[in-house]
């Protein structure tokens, strides 16, 4: 296994660095971990078609189970009348009604909010360059782009990254955040953000962009689990440092990762998935007094 720099005096050019990244995504994917991980991952950001699927089965089985054979019988005897019926085909512009119907189903197979993620944004990943923890989380970004099947832009911002890091993962179709990467604009497409092991007030800030039902809606959080601040009691004494953490977790659902570790468990440890469910309401957030994140500055 190809180690980080340092472990070798092998040249980083760009063909290296692929090669790095081709080796731990390889051995990501090979873990049992990893098997667990896509499972979580489909079950926790992909379930909405197949939930409304699921659901519409049962209500049908259900309806058919409580019809007597009566009730059946005269169904089946409807249903050949209506077969014996001639269809008329009406023009589509003489039937106003039926095209409208079309066209708002496929705007709603279209629209972004009701579909499979579409942007990611990855903040806290580290040097990729320099750690090897930094490797395996980049790994698992480009593994998560697979599993998602994201269409859009995957993002990356963290600001120990080398300038050898911004071209490795622009080599690899990421695109690197300017300035200090921490955007306010609240997302517009479904998007993931990737955020292993990030300060508090990055966690609080992202929320806060986005402290609305329309965006979070559209939005997920894979980063520490919200629910370690809530059991440290010292985080009730720089709470003011992250506001929007513990109302986030009032809302929060949260899936943790696999109990199967990943190696040494210092890559993806206390980590879990925060979805924000539409029929969760905003709580009110205490913004008086509020402090800046010194991890931040």
């Amino acid at each position: 296994m190809m180690g980080s720099r340092g472990a070798d005096q092998e040249e980083r050019t760009l063909e290296w660095g692929q090669r790095l990244m081709d080796d731990r995504v390889m051995t990501l994917k090979q873990s049992k971990f990893y098997t667990a991980f896509q499972d979580l991952v489909q079950l926790t950001l992909c379930p909405p078609c197949k939930e409304q699927q699921q659901s519409a089965d049962i209500k049908d089985t259900q309806r058919r189970s409580s019809l007597t054979s009566e009730d059946a019988a005269l169904q089946l005897e409807s249903k050949h009348s209506l077969d014996k019926e001639p269809v008329v085909m009406q023009p589509q512009e003489d039937n106003p009604s039926q095209s409208d119907r079309s066209t708002a189903n496929t705007a709603a197979d279209e629209d972004p909010s009701r579909s499979n993620f579409i942007d990611m944004i990855c903040y806290g990943i580290g040097s990729i360059e320099a750690s090897r923890n930094a490797q395996f989380q980049l790994a698992m970004a480009l593994s998560l782009k697979d599993i998602l099947q994201l269409s859009g832009t995957v993002s990356i911002f963290d600001p120990v990254m080398t300038s050898y890091d911004c071209q490795l993962v622009e080599h690899l179709g990421i695109k690197v955040l300017t300035g200090d990467g921490r955007s306010r604009k609240p997302v517009e497409v479904k998007t993931l953000y990737f955020m292993p092991h990030c300060p508090k007030g990055l966690y609080s800030l992202v929320l806060e962009t986005n402290w609305s039902r329309k965006c979070l809606d559209r939005l997920a959080i894979l980063g520490n689990r919200f629910t370690m601040y809530d059991e440290n009691p010292s985080f009730r004494q720089v709470a003011k440092q992250a506001p929007f953490i513990l109302p986030g977790l009032s809302i929060a659902r949260i899936s943790l990762l696999p109990a199967v570790k990943f190696e040494d468990n210092t890559v993806f440890n206390d980590l879990g998935f925060h979805c924000f469910p539409a029929d969760q309401e905003l709580p009110d957030v205490d913004l008086v007094d509020r402090e800046a994140d010194p991890e931040l500055l």
